[in-house]
């Protein structure tokens, strides 16, 4: 959310697309909450220094064998990245199948390619797809090599959709809280113009008219409350 604040934009195209990608995510009904400190988990996961080469069963077991008579943060964190992964890889794909196929917002087709490269490998497929949730000591190294190996720079993409799609998400519960509508965007016009502005912490507030003109960034807004006939 905040590099979208950071990358504010007055192009039409751009502001359109973004317009649409909320239309699209608002005919979501389900729940859509990420946990932060999962997701910070995906990220030390993902910046590990230790390089995979290949993977062995014997290597699995070993590391997992390991891991169970002396604990260590390296094996923790790889299961924990792995498995929220997978849960991301999963939520997402149910989010997006319950959604309309015809027209497509283009972070949606982008999601759709990172899928398309990920099952290429069938193991993820599979582990995704299926409704089991717990993954095994050989499919975790096997994940490992795929999603921190062969697969960083699409997994990182694909964190980065998410992120994405969690953003312009909070801006459709935020309009669903507090009843927002999208702007009507007109190429031709100078001018932005809001009907029915209040402040929102008043409990009976007047609706007013905001009008800024071509290249002026503020107005004042004023609103009188009279006490018998002394404005206050």
């Amino acid at each position: 959310m905040i590099e979208i604040f950071k990358s504010a934009t007055t192009d039409i195209k751009i502001l359109n697309e973004r317009q649409e990608l909320i239309k699209y995510l608002s005919n979501y009904s389900g729940a859509l909450n990420f946990d932060r400190t999962n997701m910070d988990f995906v990220e030390s996961y993902l910046l590990q220094n230790s390089k995979i080469k290949s993977y062995s069963r014997i290597s699995a077991l070993t590391k997992a064998a390991n891991y169970f008579f002396y604990p260590n943060q390296a094996y923790y964190l790889k299961e924990k990245g792995v498995g929220e992964i997978v849960f991301l890889l999963k939520k997402l794909a149910e989010m997006f199948a319950g959604l309309s196929d015809e027209v497509k917002p283009a972070l949606v087709k982008a999601f759709d390619e990172v899928i398309c490269t990920l099952f290429k490998h069938q193991l993820v497929k599979e582990v995704v797809e299926r409704s089991e949730s717990k993954i095994t000591i050989f499919e975790l190294e096997q994940l490992d090599l795929i999603l921190r190996g062969i697969e960083l720079k699409t997994v990182k993409l694909f964190l980065d959709l998410t992120y994405q799609v969690d953003a312009y998400f909070a801006v459709v519960k935020a309009a669903r809280k507090y009843n927002f509508t999208l702007p009507h965007l007109n190429l031709k016009e100078r001018n932005l113009i809001i009907k029915g502005v209040f402040h929102p912490f008043l409990n009976q507030p007047t609706r007013m008219i905001l009008n800024l003109k071509w290249k002026r960034t503020y107005a004042f807004l004023q609103e009188v409350i009279w006490l018998g006939n002394r404005p206050f």
